[in-house]
């Protein structure tokens, strides 16, 4: 901008140097007030008018000679000239100019409309991009107060756990202090006891100095027992004073044993939840597996019955049209139809809460089971495992499953054909007593029995 500027103020410069020098150029050879271009006109013409006016008749008819202007004339016809030439060479150099600056101002609007352009794009994405941080640190903050969250919520079952044992210890510390404050009130009350039967016995000393020798002997003997009896139970007391103290020191080991469980119960419940997840996705993946498989089982059945009813069909109208009138067509042959299946129900095992062994009253409803079975050889025998509402529905699936194997395990160690078997889970889907209490879950908390036949 500044050497636009600078070409600008030499070019106006350059300008008005040339108009000064074409004034002085005029003045120098015209005069102080050069006559303009039209009035020279006029007096040129009437010049010529009153020279043709004064002309004879036989100067009109004599052939014209050649018009030399005089040299005054020529030389202002030669500065007009020169003056309208350099007037014309001035509006071209100013035209140039204009065209020159209305090229320089498109090429500025130009470059300020491509500088416009590039600033907006650049703050659309300078806002793109504060919008995007934005939408991270949103995100990370939201993630950093869930962990924190989870953070103070297991201080705070820490800090709950922390408190009650400390209660626990300030309990335990509370007796303690109480049976040793006891303790010392005996102790003392012994100490004056003893004090009090030493002065005593100075003053039965005193008294037995005017007694016969036999007497002091017996009372001396009395105090020795006496105060053997308080030696004694003073070292009673001692020994239950350091039998109450280790019991603290165990009491405080068992505590700290106790807390130690607690964090390895809480790992091995991780593992276990982590196992149980997993067990829960093979699950999954077998129950989508088999209800693939049944569905394509399904579809090929339904697909060779109906080319079975089909061939049928042709092989009866290919009878028709071949066999004579008294012979009556062949009738098409039927599908085979699979027969139906007829389920008996049977007596329920039932398990405790979150366990899957067999308790030892419902043995012999699977011994009982068992022989009947070994006794009905065309029958068999399903094992349906369900559970009570509590929990997940992938844990209480897992639970069923693992109920009706070990039932099935059972069965089959007591004799029944394994190929006689089979186990099915159906979780928490079908209680048989939909109330929501102890009796109600404890009923379905079962293993059914399922007998079909075909």
């Amino acid at each position: 901008m500044q050497k636009k500027g600078m070409r600008f103020c030499v070019l106006a410069m350059l300008l008005l140097s040339g108009l000064l020098f074409a004034g002085c150029a005029k003045k120098s050879l015209v005069g102080e007030e050069p006559l303009p271009v039209p009035e020279a006109k006029e007096v040129t013409g009437e010049v010529s008018v009153a020279r043709e006016a004064t002309q004879t008749p036989e100067a009109a008819t004599a052939p014209p000679k050649p018009a030399i202007a005089p040299p005054q004339d020529a030389r202002e016809q030669w500065e007009r000239e020169r003056l309208l030439k350099e007037r014309a060479e001035r509006e071209a150099r100013e035209k140039s100019l204009q065209e020159q600056f209305a090229r320089e101002r498109a090429e500025r609007e130009a470059r300020e409309k491509s500088l416009q352009e590039r600033l907006a794009r650049e703050r659309a994405e300078r806002e793109k991009l504060l919008t995007d941080q934005a939408d991270r640190e949103k995100s990370l903050r939201d993630q950093l107060d869930r962990d924190r969250l989870q953070r103070e919520q297991a201080l705070k079952d820490l800090s709950e756990r922390e408190k009650v044992l400390r209660d626990q210890m300030d309990r335990e510390k509370a007796l303690r202090d109480q049976y040793l404050r006891e303790q010392a009130e005996r102790e003392k009350a012994l100490r004056e006891q003893m004090q009090r039967d030493r002065e005593w016995a100075e003053q039965y000393k005193r008294d037995l100095d005017l007694k016969d020798r036999d007497a002091r002997e017996m009372h001396a003997r009395e105090q020795a027992q006496r105060e053997q009896a308080l030696k004694g139970q003073l070292a009673s007391e001692r020994a239950l004073r350091d039998k109450a103290a280790s019991d603290q020191a165990e009491k405080e080991k068992i505590l700290i044993a106790q807390m130690e469980r607690e964090k390895a119960r809480r790992e091995e419940i991780e593992k276990e939840r982590a196992a149980r997840e997993r067990v829960l996705a093979e699950q999954e993946i077998r129950i989508k597996k088999l209800r693939d498989q049944i569905e394509e089982e399904k579809s090929q059945r339904e697909l060779a019955l109906k080319e079975q009813q089909m061939k049928a069909a042709e092989l009866a109208k290919a009878a028709a049209k071949e066999a004579p009138a008294r012979i009556a067509p062949v009738q098409p042959e039927k599908p085979k139809v699979q027969p139906a299946r007829v389920k008996v129900d049977l007596g329920s095992v039932y398990f405790d809460f979150d366990k899957s062994s067999i308790r030892p009253e419902d043995r012999e409803i699977l011994k009982h089971h068992s022989e009947w079975l070994l006794k009905q050889k065309n029958y068999k025998l399903v094992v349906e495992g369900h559970c009570d509402e509590r929990g997940t529905n992938e844990y209480n699936l897992a639970l069923g499953e693992r109920r009706a194997r070990e039932v099935m395990r059972y069965l089959i160690t007591i004799g029944v054909d394994k190929t006689r078997i089979s186990a099915i889970s159906y979780g928490e889907e079908m209680p048989l007593d939909p109330r929501h209490n102890e009796e109600a879950w404890a009923k379905n908390r079962r293993a059914s029995f399922v007998v079909t036949f075909e």
